[in-house]
């Protein structure tokens, strides 16, 4: 494990881009399953990782653990080429089902 001095400190972060208005987004490809991460105490917005790693899973499964306040609050100013969280949870509501993100999200970035 990193000594504590190694590891950003992401709560001290978290509110100091709360005061400026600012949503924290953690890459935790290397370190979910590793670190302890609370999520509630970091008040990060989203949290980016994959199965390999630390979870010693199967490789090629990516996942996102976003709060849907922070993704609403974003939708009109972050747009996606590979993984459009907006258009999944949209399809998923209407549809029942998610569509493959890539061919889901690169055909209104092509036109």
């Amino acid at each position: 494990m990193l000594p504590e001095s190694a590891r950003p400190d992401d709560k001290t972060l978290a509110s100091m881009l709360s005061d400026r208005g600012r949503l924290l987004v953690l890459d935790a490809m290397s370190s979910f399953g590793a670190l302890p991460l609370d999520l509630r105490a970091t008040r990060a917005a989203a949290v980016v990782a994959a199965s390999g790693k630390c979870l010693e899973s199967i490789p090629g499964a990516g996942f996102v653990l976003v709060d849907r306040e922070a993704m609403r609050r974003v939708s009109h100013k972050a747009p996606s080429v590979a993984l459009d969280l907006l258009r999944t949870v949209a399809q998923l509501r209407t549809k029942g089902t998610m569509a493959p993100h890539a061919a889901g999200s690169s055909d209104r970035h092509t036109r």
